[in-house]
């Protein structure tokens, strides 16, 4: 299934990658590059409803069309022909689904500007995975452009000497030698584990790429994946794509106008979801096994 949707060009993309010779951050982006070109590919069923309409749909038939006729056709003076006007729909085709996508973003965000005025968490959340569904109330937020100097201002009040002793890089704490298992090598089978318990519907951060789309490409993505991962595990250096998140104030309770009623929430990018995910489940695994019986605080049925 995953190979009639990744071409040759795709292909040869994903084996370099595979490699494992790129620096981290460079792998990262050339996923996500990969990723955004084979997403127009997908079934209709899986692509995003607010941009894919109708008229995408039309034009992803009439290219399907186009390219199955090419490729019945042997060669002749025709098939240049056919060939020109497959590339000028593909075109089109793409410009089609870029400018979709661009008015749906836009969409999204005044949308989800007007869910900030409602007073409950559930509306915000499904509001985040289904914009066209939520109304809006005439209570007035606070404007967009009114967030940065507030988030300023309460960043400046943390204590400096304590963020400044924190190094960029190399942040891994020393661990006794029965801990090291937080940190072995990441596995392709542990990797896939997670993906198939990850839950749709979660918001992506800046990439914009969905946990659905590696779980239905996990076969051809894991092994990248791993490599990512397991570089990161071995120089304790957090990717530079990773460490910019999408900032969104939660309306809590109170009056809907004041910043400070607003928890901010941050929304990271899909694939350092799932390598926290990794981290999670070593992390649950190793307090299962090193917490004393005794120990009951701060545990799922916990006795006082």
């Amino acid at each position: 299934m995953e190979e009639r949707l990744l071409d040759k060009k795709v292909q040869e993309e994903l084996k370099v990658l595979k490699e494992g010779k790129l620096p981290v951050d460079q792998m990262i982006d050339g996923l996500n590059e990969i990723i955004h070109e084979i997403t127009p590919k997908l079934s209709p069923e899986s692509e995003r409803k607010e941009f894919f309409d109708d008229e995408c749909l039309a034009r992803k038939k009439e290219l399907i069309q186009i390219v199955e006729k090419v490729k019945a056709l042997k060669e002749s003076p025709v098939k240049v022909t056919e060939v020109l006007q497959m590339k000028a729909i593909r075109r089109d085709y793409k410009q089609l689904l870029k400018q979709k996508k661009r008015e749906a973003e836009i969409r999204d965000i005044k949308q989800l500007s007007e869910s900030f005025k409602m007073n409950d968490m559930k509306v915000f959340w499904r509001k985040i995975q289904d914009p066209e569904k939520r109304k809006s109330t005439q209570q007035k937020c606070p404007e967009p452009e009114t967030w940065p100097p507030y988030f300023e201002i309460r960043n400046d009040t943390a204590p400096l000497g304590v963020l400044n002793s924190i190094p960029m890089e190399g942040t891994c704490f020393p661990l006794q030698e029965n801990d090291y298992s937080l940190l072995e090598e990441a596995k392709e089978e542990e990797i896939k584990n997670i993906l198939k318990n990850q839950k749709g519907g979660t918001a992506p951060g800046l990439d914009g790429i969905p946990i659905m789309v590696y779980k239905k490409f996990a076969l051809s993505f894991v092994p990248i994946m791993a490599l990512i991962f397991n570089a990161i595990l071995s120089t304790c250096k957090w990717s530079v794509a990773w460490k910019t998140s999408v900032i969104l104030p939660l309306f809590k309770k109170g009056n809907v106008e004041e910043h400070s009623n607003y928890r901010p929430i941050s929304l990271i990018p899909t694939m350092s979801k799932i390598f926290e995910k990794v981290i999670d489940v070593r992390l649950s695994k190793w307090l299962e096994e090193t917490d004393p019986e005794i120990h009951n605080a701060f545990q799922k049925l916990c006795r006082d």
